[in-house]
C-alpha cells in the first residue's frame, strides 16, 4: 500500500495541477501570437498593395514597360503603357 502512495506522489509530482494553467495560457499566448501574425500578414498585403500602385502608377505616369508578379497570391499585374 504504502508503495502505491510513493507511485501516485510521484506521478503528482510529474503533473502537477499549475500544468493546466501553463497549457492553458500557452494557448491563449499561440492564438494571440496566430491573430498578431495574420495582422502582419494584412499589413504586408496592404503595403505591397500600395508599392504596387505607387509603381504602377509611375510607370504608367513615364510610360514604362512594367511586368510585377505577385507570387504569394499569384496576382498578375501588367503595365505596358509606350511613350510613342
Amino acid at each position: 500500500m504504502h508503495e502505491v502512495e510513493k507511485k501516485l506522489q510521484n506521478k503528482i509530482h510529474i503533473h502537477p495541477p499549475q500544468g493546466l494553467g501553463i497549457h492553458l495560457s500557452y494557448a491563449v499566448q499561440r492564438s494571440i501570437d496566430a491573430k498578431s501574425r495574420r495582422a502582419h500578414r494584412y499589413g504586408y498585403q496592404l503595403a505591397w498593395a500600395l508599392l504596387v500602385l505607387i509603381v504602377f502608377m509611375a510607370g504608367s505616369w513615364t510610360g514604362l514597360q512594367i511586368h510585377l508578379v505577385d507570387t504569394q497570391e499569384t496576382v498578375f499585374l501588367t503595365s505596358e503603357w509606350v511613350v510613342e
